[in-house]
């Protein structure tokens, strides 16, 4: 609700979870989306969310704690920077693996998944986030495609909204990824759709676009 767009939208939702899709006005389940194992979820006015549940900043967060705890976390700003200037595609690893769901050394099951899996293991904090960061960028693309082909629309970009905004270096690797346009914010969406549902509700706003237009001209949209 709080995805500022117009006309058919594919949309990411970033946080700890991603959850990516795009809203339509059926639900789609047909064998295909029954295979990628997308859901159907029902929105707002009569709508229905399109959308993969994929594993997301919960990597960069149990890299996070792992190197807190061992005082060599040298925090965000820094740790980006130092993945920017670390070798690129060393590895890929699959967020939604399930050792990735509650492991006691998140650094240790990357490297342990790059292992089992014929790739060399990062071996540094920054090829590590590196890692993590393209793995998440290139999930997206691969998401987003099936996407498309589900509801038959060709998406112009992708819509980031939530906290994982805030990471710009995942938006710039996403927008790589795609080759397409990344339009991140607003970084509070939750609250902002929860007050857009009440005003849709209340006949305070009379369509889901007349609130999208509030979202688009009341925060600021980064382009990457």
């Amino acid at each position: 609700m709080a995805t500022p767009a117009e006309g058919p939208f594919a949309y990411l939702s970033s946080g700890t979870w991603s959850l990516l899709g795009t809203e339509l006005d059926h639900p789609v389940v047909d064998a295909r989306a029954l295979e990628w194992n997308f859901t159907n979820e029902g929105g707002l006015d009569n709508t229905y969310r399109l959308l993969k549940n994929i594993t997301g900043l919960w990597l960069v967060e149990g890299c996070r704690r792992v190197w807190e705890r061992d005082g060599s976390w040298p925090g965000y700003d820094a740790m980006l920077a130092q993945a920017l200037a670390a070798r690129p595609f060393l590895a890929f690893v699959d967020p939604n693996d399930a050792r990735f769901i509650n492991p006691a050394d998140m650094p240790a099951a990357v490297a342990a998944f790059c292992r089992d899996t014929g790739q060399a293991p990062p071996a540094t904090q920054a090829e590590i986030m590196r890692v993590v960061l393209e793995s998440l960028a290139f999930t997206y693309r691969y998401v987003l495609e099936r996407a498309a082909a589900l509801s038959g629309h060709d998406f112009p970009g992708l819509h980031v909204v939530g906290g994982g905004t805030q990471n710009t270096l995942l938006q710039q690797f996403t927008a790589d990824a795609i080759v397409r346009p990344v339009w991140a914010g607003p970084t509070e969406a939750t609250a902002i759709g929860n007050v857009l549902g009440q005003l849709l509700a209340a006949r305070r706003i009379n369509t889901r676009q007349e609130g999208r237009d509030l979202v688009r001209a009341s925060f600021p949209i980064t382009t990457f």
